[in-house]
């Protein structure tokens, strides 16, 4: 498991962008939302059906995000200028001497070229706080669901196994594994019970779609969690969500 460091200071604001449209989505605003889906050149088809390290996710944060700040730069970048390059330094990227009031409108491109390099950035430290909220992730798939309801069965009939319904994963790797193990500590999260006594994964976990593949469910990373035995042999294919359960730190 890789060792990294993440500057926080963005990501809060990024993960509340998302949770905001995420926790507001109404049916008006469907094909707005859904279009951050697919926003990074992997179609999504593909992320729906097999395990992918960028998730739907990352594609949504970086997506909504970024979206606003290309209306600032075209719309209004002298008034942003001091902001964006706030934004540039706590990504850790160099700010060019350009980035103020009175010359940012020669730099359009370049300013574009370094906002996305700094919201990638930013995005993955966004990731880490949402993907630790499994109720965050349950409704980040309802919301998904909707539009893999969508796909069309005769377009991609390598990935479904009906229309609307995503063939289960052939393979799952060993780094889903070890994230869902990491994140759940070890417990199923319907019973509790631990399932490693220390902190190693082994071969007999049960990694469980939380929103079942025949309710549109995908097998996107941020879909997955574990079960013991028993608890996944009693969900079956049923809706659930058990409440997220935590040791606080004191």
């Amino acid at each position: 498991m890789p060792l990294r460091q993440l500057d926080f200071t963005y990501a809060y604001g990024f993960a509340d962008r998302v949770v905001g449209a995420i926790y507001n989505f109404i049916p008006e605003e469907q094909l707005y939302v859904h279009d951050h889906l697919e926003e990074d050149g992997t179609s999504f088809a593909t992320k729906v059906s097999n395990p992918c390290q960028v998730t739907l996710l990352h594609t949504f944060i970086r997506s909504i995000n970024f979206s606003d700040f290309d209306y600032i730069t075209g719309h209004y970048p002298e008034d942003g200028a001091e902001t964006l390059a706030a934004f540039l330094d706590a990504a850790g990227l160099n700010v060019p001497a350009w980035l103020t009031a009175n010359h940012v409108r020669d730099h359009i491109r370049e300013l574009d070229r370094l906002l996305e390099e700094a919201t990638a950035i930013v995005t993955n430290a966004a990731f880490h706080i949402l993907f630790a909220d499994r109720r965050f992730l349950f409704g980040f798939q309802l919301m998904v669901a909707e539009r893999v309801r969508e796909i069309q069965y005769d377009d991609h009939s390598d990935v479904l196994k009906r229309p609307g319904v995503p063939k289960r994963a052939s393979y799952l790797p060993p780094w889903l594994k070890r994230a869902v193990f990491h994140r759940d500590k070890g417990r199923c999260q319907r019973c509790f019970t631990d399932l490693s006594g220390i902190l190693t994964t082994n071969d007999d976990l049960r990694i469980d779609h939380m929103l079942p593949l025949a309710e549109a469910g995908t097998n996107d990373p941020t879909n997955f969690q574990l079960l013991c035995d028993s608890c996944n042999l009693g969900k079956s294919a049923q809706v659930v969500f058990d409440p997220q359960k935590i040791y606080t730190y004191w």
